[in-house]
């Protein structure tokens, strides 16, 4: 299976990119774009099996993914969970991480367990195949 990326731009007209994952020249040609044009602040939205979109939070070279992240309810089968390693905590240190020194028997500094977390968006990320995704990226003066 191969991927495509639709690019919409309203200086150069819309262009179609196809990803064929067994010719390693053109896919990290086509990997060295996807990571340029979201440094140049393109908007790339992956769809999602169910037909809805999601923005890549970013693109993972090596492997040749987009992270994305998944909102609760959407499903999508070509995904790989996104392994999070445990935060390393020093004996004596605050459990949130923050590296921040602690009495005996304890293990928050007063005030951080219950700290809320500024941002944070419901759902899971994932790892998608860039050569079995369809996505479109949108540069930014494409919408006005």
């Amino acid at each position: 299976m191969t991927g495509s990326l639709s690019v919409l731009n309203v200086g150069k007209g819309d262009i179609e990119i196809v990803f064929n994952q067994h010719d390693t020249v053109e896919r990290d040609r086509a990997l060295k774009m996807l990571v340029d044009m979201r440094a140049r602040g393109y908007a790339i939205l992956v769809k999602l099996d169910d037909g809805s979109y999601v923005r890549a939070k970013t693109i993972d070279h090596a492997r040749g993914r987009y992270i994305v992240q998944i909102p609760d309810g959407a499903t999508l089968a070509a995904s790989e969970p996104i392994d999070t390693p445990a935060p390393t905590v020093k004996p004596g240190t605050c459990a949130c991480g923050c590296g921040k020194a602690v009495r005996d028997g304890k293990t928050w500094v007063k005030g951080h367990h219950n700290r809320k977390r500024k941002g944070t968006k419901h759902g899971a990320y994932r790892a998608v195949k860039v050569h079995r995704a369809h996505a479109t990226g949108i540069a930014r003066s494409a919408g006005g």
